[in-house]
């Protein structure tokens, strides 16, 4: 503890940013995304996950602009999740003439639920 409270003395601290993508400056330009990081497995993978990229590559000797674009839908979501809960939103929206908003009818709802659940522990 002494060490290190020693070494600081005498010396000024430099600040810098925490990650800069390897660039000096970075730009909004330049933003690293999700979708960089995961690409060497996406580009892998693409044919299991759909990945759509939508490539504008640059022209002419001086080009002015040019961008690279890519998608992957969230497989696990659009083809497990969302199904089951659309099936299940169907199946309970018989349901719904219990939710009126009336907090009096609710406390009616547990107090009727306690009842059943203490009669069937008695038998």
């Amino acid at each position: 503890m002494i060490l290190r409270l020693r070494l600081p003395t005498g010396r000024t601290a430099a600040s810098t940013v925490t990650w800069d993508c390897g660039y000096i400056r970075p730009t909004p330009r330049m933003q690293y995304t999700a979708s960089s990081f995961t690409q060497p497995l996406t580009g892998f993978f693409r044919q299991l996950l759909g990945t759509r990229a939508d490539l504008k590559p640059p022209t002419g000797c001086f080009p002015t602009s040019a961008s690279l674009t890519t998608h992957t839908d969230d497989v696990c979501r659009e083809k497990l999740y969302a199904p089951a809960f659309r099936f299940i939103g169907r199946q309970l929206a018989g349901l719904r003439w219990l939710q009126h908003g009336r907090v009096q009818i609710y406390v009616l709802y547990i107090a009727a639920t306690l009842l059943v659940l203490l009669l069937w522990k008695l038998d």
